[in-house]
């Protein structure tokens, strides 16, 4: 199970929040509870002696579904970037097909047998020196 899903299986079920860090009196030292909602909500968690993890703590019922969100667009957007590298190796690809071919036909091309005032010559030429012929 990986940790987003070992998340999503830990929020089912829990005590709505907000969740709320409350210094907690009654006790015979210094502690932090943690609450649904305010002081008079149900105690989630109490009697915690540092105030940074009662904030973590009371933090978590709405950050850990904001991660997950942020987690599942960072893996959409990953996704779209791939599938659109597909596409552009693709297309360089057939690209580089088209070039290869233009070679060949250019090494094919006797420039002795055709004349230089043919209408092909006027596009054939400056295409060779493009791909790498003849210049």
């Amino acid at each position: 199970m990986s940790a987003a899903e070992e998340a999503r299986k830990l929020l089912e079920g829990i005590t709505p929040g907000p969740w709320e860090a409350e210094p907690w009196d009654g006790t015979t030292r210094e502690s932090v509870g943690v609450f649904a909602g305010s002081v008079w909500g149900p105690r989630v968690a109490g009697l915690i002696t540092s105030s940074a993890d009662a904030e973590f703590i009371a933090a978590t019922p709405e950050l850990v579904p904001a991660l997950l969100a942020e987690l599942d667009q960072a893996k959409a957007d990953l996704d779209a970037a791939a599938y659109r590298h597909g596409q552009l190796q693709s297309r360089i690809a057939n690209r580089d097909a088209t070039i290869q071919r233009v070679r060949e036909l250019i090494a094919e091309w006797s420039w002795t047998e055709h004349h230089h005032d043919e209408p092909v010559y006027e596009i054939w030429k400056p295409l060779a020196r493009i791909v790498g012929g003849e210049s």
